[in-house]
């Protein structure tokens, strides 16, 4: 064999099997279990604004809170990345109407239409939220992950 085939034939083998070691990454294949909850509805869990305080927040969310969704007459979903406290704001009435702490994982559902909140499929009882929750007002939910 030729001096100079041998070297150039390992190199093409460590190409071949680096590039076959590196197709999940690039097709985008990920070992998550989490079939039933689309990337949309999961909050990154390394996301770059995580330790940036947003002194923006309405008035009684914290300024390290993060907003997750915003919508008007639409349910908003999404699952905790991190233990934290999750806050919905009327932003039509300019106020907080609710806050919870959530553990990591757990899973945030609102629905205004029936004025209801549930966490991990239960619903939440607080009886302020038949009166709280209006139909039809933009709502926005912020998470604060703990430090």
């Amino acid at each position: 064999m030729n001096p100079w085939l041998r070297p150039l034939h390992l190199l093409l083998v460590v190409l071949v099997l680096s590039v076959g070691v590196g197709c999940s990454t690039l097709t985008g294949e990920d070992d998550d279990d989490d079939d039933d909850i689309s990337r949309d509805d999961t909050i990154g869990r390394t996301s770059r604004t995580d330790d940036i305080p947003n002194n923006d927040n309405p008035s009684g969310i914290p300024s390290s809170a993060n907003m997750i969704r915003e919508a008007d007459g639409r349910n908003i979903n999404f699952r905790a990345p991190h233990e934290g406290t999750v806050y919905v704001y009327d932003d039509d009435d300019n106020r907080l109407v609710y806050q919870t702490r959530m553990r990591d994982g757990a899973r945030f559902q609102l629905n205004a239409d029936d004025r209801r909140i549930m966490i991990d499929g239960d619903a939440v009882n607080d009886r302020n939220l038949e009166t709280d929750l209006a139909r039809n007002h933009r709502y926005q939910v912020y998470f604060d992950r703990d430090r």
